[in-house]
């Protein structure tokens, strides 16, 4: 393959040495609205006093503001809602003005605008006399019109800490809003907070809470008339079933968010939750389906960013299916739509998904081109986790194209800003792709030591292992399970004195194991407290021999523990394929009485790849019983294109 030819410019900045986010946010929370507007005459508002007003006043700027964030035109409205805000300063009406910062706030969030949006926020919580610190409201006897204010800028402050990836203290903030919408008796802000605090769970990987709230809430709202809030919390908890596997219960949900969202008229929520109804029923399988709701989400939706996601979606689905032909006839579909996509990291994500996509099927140096520009893009914005995943999506195009040395430099870069801003879901995957770079370069001990790292860091994440989310293509099959199983390969590989590492091969094939009962569970429910059983063998079982099968790729290994010995090794060249035909052949046979040849043909050749090897050891260890801890097709059966059951 030719050497990717970028243009100079993009190059140069990709190799300077530094001195995946999140679409999820964007797709279940409830959309951000603008706090309430200051109106002159407004029975329930405030009454500015002027003498002459002026030709454009500062509530028609708020209200120029939300029409230019409600169409993406987020950089137009930071001009205009800076304006308002000066405005309400200089008439030293600090509600006024504390709301205008609040919904600069949510524009400034939108463009990725971290450290502008967190200081905006603390402006207007200063002026409406909220104490940072003890986390309290000092004012005594507020007006419902200033706690009006205070429960809307802290929705928006808690929509800010979650998108930042703050789960937890958004969360909390939720909680507080919460707590001041029952003080106003506003049900519907009480409610919308209560699902913010669910999504929060959710993200945290507390996925029953988040259900149990989403269920509470969906309740109380069904004896009321239709609402966009009835319509997010449908889509919310239709959202949590799907990743929790309950997909006919998410289904119906889903279908409820979408009837009441078409009756009202609401193109945005119908959008996003044909989206959603899509992602459902992919997991379910049903392609056809999937496809149908991803053209709708995208035909519906008002702006482009939705409709981009909805097109990559359906685009990947074609893809992961085979259907190259359909998949290449949508791709100029999104070409034409990038170029309207906002700067800010919803934008950025979507660029880069949409050349993840195209990696099997699309031109290389197409595909590095956009995902420099997101480079480009989310350094303009300051948006380092979002640098971070561009540079390391920029690394992953170079380490397929054999450039080795450069997408280690890119790979090095993005892991250092990734490491700095602690966002280690990034860092993980940046560890394993440095690794698998070193390995391919030769150097097997620093390979290892990043596999080392990526495995630490993936494990201090087990709880978001179990929230893993299909709309970031995240998931444990591809994102997870090879980790280990690539890192226990290159353990074995090792050579030099103690080596290989026997013990530290088999302990990351436990890890791996735990790791599946979490997914499958959908809970982070297991402690890693691994039992010795070696002691058990040399002191309670000297006849016991134990063996630890493990299918890679290209090879059958086994570590056996042997009474009063140690660790073991043989390995039988043979591919995971070629073990797993076995396997299956076994038990199609095995219940077949005029198979009986064939049964004893598929065990014979099992046989001869786990045990023959260690016979004469066995024999002179006197073994008379044999224990398999069991891994991959071994244990279990597979259903649902390679989906396990246990």
């Amino acid at each position: 393959m030719a050497k990717l030819q970028l243009p100079k410019r993009v190059v140069r900045f990709a190799v300077t040495p530094l001195v995946l986010f999140t679409l999820a946010v964007f797709l279940n929370i409830i959309p951000s609205t603008f706090a309430k507007q200051i109106q002159t005459s407004s029975p329930n508002g405030f009454h500015i006093q002027t003498n002459k007003p002026p030709a454009t006043t500062p509530q028609q700027l708020l209200e120029q503001g939300e029409a230019l964030y409600q169409t993406g035109r987020f950089t137009e409205a930071v001009t205009i809602l800076q304006q308002a805000v000066r405005s309400y300063q200089l008439e030293s009406n600090n509600l006024a003005q504390a709301a205008a910062l609040t919904n600069l706030c949510l524009v400034y969030q939108q463009l990725g605008f971290w450290k502008e949006a967190y200081a905006t926020i603390d402006n207007s919580l200063n002026l409406l006399g909220w104490d940072k610190i003890n986390q309290k409201l000092n004012v005594s006897n507020p007006k419902s019109e200033l706690l009006e204010i205070l429960a809307q800028t802290l929705n928006t402050q808690g929509e800010l800490q979650l998108a930042d990836g703050q789960s937890d203290a958004s969360f909390q903030t939720s909680q507080q809003a919460e707590q001041i919408w029952k003080k106003l008796a506003d049900n519907a802000g009480v409610t919308r907070s209560r699902i913010n605090q669910a999504q929060a769970l959710r993200v945290a990987g507390f996925y029953r809470r988040s259900l149990d709230i989403l269920k509470e809430v969906s309740q109380q709202l069904s004896s009321q008339p239709d609402s966009v809030v009835k319509v997010t919390a449908l889509r919310s908890l239709g959202n949590v079933l799907q990743q929790l596997g309950e997909l006919e219960s998410s289904q119906t949900n889903l279908q409820q968010s979408l009837e009441i969202a078409q009756r009202l008229q609401l193109p945005l929520e119908v959008s996003l939750t044909e989206f959603s109804l899509g992602n459902t029923a992919r997991s379910l399988s049903n392609i056809k389906e999937a496809i149908a709701h991803y053209e709708n989400a995208a035909k519906i939706a008002p702006n482009p960013l939705v409709k981009v996601q909805a097109l990559i979606n359906q685009l990947s689905l074609l893809v992961e299916n085979e259907r190259i032909t359909e998949a290449k006839s949508l791709i100029p579909i999104i070409q034409s739509q990038i170029p309207n996509l906002p700067t800010n990291q919803a934008g950025i994500y979507a660029r880069i998904n949409f050349a993840q996509t195209l990696t099997t099927i699309g031109n290389k140096k197409y595909i590095a081109e956009i995902i420099a520009s997101s480079v480009q893009q989310a350094k303009i914005i300051g948006d380092e986790r979002a640098e971070s995943y561009a540079l390391g999506s920029l690394g992953e195009v170079y380490e397929q194209n054999q450039q080795l040395q450069e997408a280690q430099d890119l790979t090095q870069q993005a892991l250092f800003m990734a490491q700095k801003i602690d966002a280690s879901d990034i860092a993980y995957r940046l560890e394993w792709q440095l690794g698998r770079l070193l390995k391919a370069q030769g150097n097997i001990p620093a390979a290892i030591s990043a596999y080392d790292t990526a495995v630490t860091t993936l494990q201090s994440l087990r709880r978001d292992l179990v929230g893993v989310n299909r709309d970031v293509q995240f998931n444990f099959r591809d994102r997870i399970e090879p980790l280990y199983r690539q890192s226990v390969e290159l353990i074995l590989q090792e050579i030099g004195q103690g080596k290989p590492d026997l013990d530290k091969a088999r302990q990351r094939m436990e890890a791996l194991q735990v790791a599946e009962l979490d997914n499958f569970f959908r809970e982070a429910c297991l402690n890693n407290q691994f039992v010795v059983l070696d002691k058990l063998v040399d002191r309670d079982n000297p006849n016991t021999a134990i063996f630890y099968p493990i299918i890679l790729d290209n090879y059958l290994e086994i570590i056996i523990k042997l009474p009063n010995q140690t660790l073991i090794h043989k390995t039988s060249k043979v591919n995971r394929q070629q073990v797993e035909q076995v396997i299956t052949k076994i038990r199609e046979t095995i219940v077949e009485p005029d198979a009986n040849q064939k049964f004893k043909t598929a065990s014979q050749q099992l046989y001869n790849w786990l045990i023959k090897p260690v016979e004469t050891d066995l024999k002179n260890s006197k073994v008379n019983t044999l224990v398999f801890i069991p891994d991959g097709l071994l244990r279990c059966y597979r259903h649902h294109k390679g989906e396990r059951s246990i």
